[in-house]
């Protein structure tokens, strides 16, 4: 039994029909969401349409290169967007080495020379 958990989770019940746009929406930074969009309406506005059936089409839809979700924090993503300029982020096949050690400073039997 955890009588103080350490994280705190919130769980979200949604539709099926309201699902893409609650996770655009719950997924974000509340400072991304403000961002515009365009010159009229926030990333929110846009969202709240709810004229889309997939993150790819409410990106798309919007002349915006899709921001994907680790990148949705409110800095220049939107304007990265606007001007098809998101950076490839890191992947997989990009990763080489030891990325997980264990020595003996932690539970390991090995120090780290």
């Amino acid at each position: 039994k955890l009588r103080e958990p350490e994280l705190q989770v919130k769980i979200h019940f949604s539709s099926g029909s309201d699902f893409i746009w609650k996770k655009l929406s719950l997924e974000a930074s509340k400072a991304h969401l403000l961002s515009l969009a365009d010159d009229k309406e926030t990333i929110a506005e846009k969202i709240q349409k709810k004229d889309f059936t997939s993150e790819e089409e409410f990106f798309e839809k919007n002349q915006l290169q899709f921001i994907p979700v680790e990148m949705r924090e409110g800095g220049d993503e939107t304007l990265l967007a606007r001007e098809n300029k998101i950076p490839t982020l890191l992947q997989e096949a990009d990763l080489k080495g030891i990325l997980h050690n264990h020595s003996t400073y932690s539970d390991g039997k090995h120090s780290l020379r």
